[in-house]
């Protein structure tokens, strides 16, 4: 969880509604489009392509990955200062 709060505390204002708005349903992807074999590769795709930031340690992306599909929803990031 500590990559995902040192990530999003990164963004600004803007991206982080963007952040929280993308990463909260990423079932469709995952489901729909045959990502599931491949999280970790959906999400630092959409973290370069949306946020210009690529996470190029395995094991961080991998941690992050499994918070992001375990929280399902990051809506309570927005709590944070």
């Amino acid at each position: 969880m500590i990559y995902l709060l040192q990530l999003y505390k990164m963004l600004d204002k803007k991206q982080k509604t963007l952040f929280i708005n993308v990463f909260s349903d990423l079932d469709y992807e995952l489901n729909e489009m045959g990502w599931s074999a491949d999280p970790e590769t959906l999400i630092n795709d959409l973290l370069l392509d949306l946020f210009d930031l690529t996470i190029e340690d395995d094991r961080q992306l991998a941690k992050l990955t499994q918070t992001i599909l375990n929280k399902k929803d990051l809506h309570f990031l927005k709590a944070l200062p």
